[in-house]
């Protein structure tokens, strides 16, 4: 049983941080092992003028290594972020990091589809980043079980910003996922709760200025 699942039954921030942190780091591990590789390869070939195409090699270069410095990035701030720090995430801006944060979080122990609306609202961030960890953590949470489906949906609504995830899975829904859920105050009572396939948990978060 992977240690994810043994949050306690009510999970506080600490607690959250250092499992999400965890997975994370050994993601971000991984992901640097193939950047290196890509980079060390394409810079190789750009010593090369013969072979040609250097200004495509250089722009490969560029681009993985932008997308690693954004995923350091954010896991940086997950590692420094207050609940109360009152940050807002632009409406434009919220696909991207939500995807930002599955990559690193689903790793290849979950297939992840995430849907968004084009009219997003604007919400606080750093409870916007916990809402989805704890959701992708409770995901993947059981590395015994068989391999996971995951569907995670972006909406607006009168209220704010709605999350849902939709686990097919064979594993059981963890007792912690409430709590942790609870900590990015969403509007109203969480819906989690089992089904046939797996379990689903859907909230609103409010919208914020910006």
């Amino acid at each position: 049983m992977d240690q994810n699942d043994q949050l306690p039954a009510t999970a506080d921030v600490d607690t959250l941080r250092q499992r999400v942190l965890a997975r994370m780091a050994a993601r971000l591990a991984h992901d640097f092992n193939n950047d290196l590789t890509v980079i060390g390869g394409q810079a190789e070939l750009a010593q090369r003028p013969e072979i040609g195409r250097v200004p495509e090699r250089l722009e490969q270069i560029l681009n993985v290594a932008g997308s690693a410095r954004s995923r350091t990035r954010l896991v940086l701030e997950l590692a420094h972020a207050e609940l109360d720090t009152g940050q807002v995430i632009a409406a434009n801006a919220v696909r991207e990091d939500v995807d930002l944060l599955v990559t690193l979080l689903a790793g290849r122990d979950a297939t992840v589809s995430l849907h968004a609306q084009d009219d997003l609202v604007a919400v606080d961030k750093v409870r916007l980043r916990w809402l989805v960890s704890a959701l992708m953590l409770a995901g993947v949470s059981d590395a015994d079980a068989a391999h996971v489906h995951l569907f995670l949906q972006l909406g607006s609504c009168p209220e704010g910003l709605d999350v849902e995830l939709v686990a097919v899975t064979e594993s059981q829904l963890p007792e912690w996922l409430a709590s942790a859920v609870a900590l990015s105050e969403p509007t109203g009572e969480p819906n989690i709760e089992d089904t046939e396939t797996g379990w689903r948990a859907r909230c609103v978060l409010p919208a914020s200025a910006g």
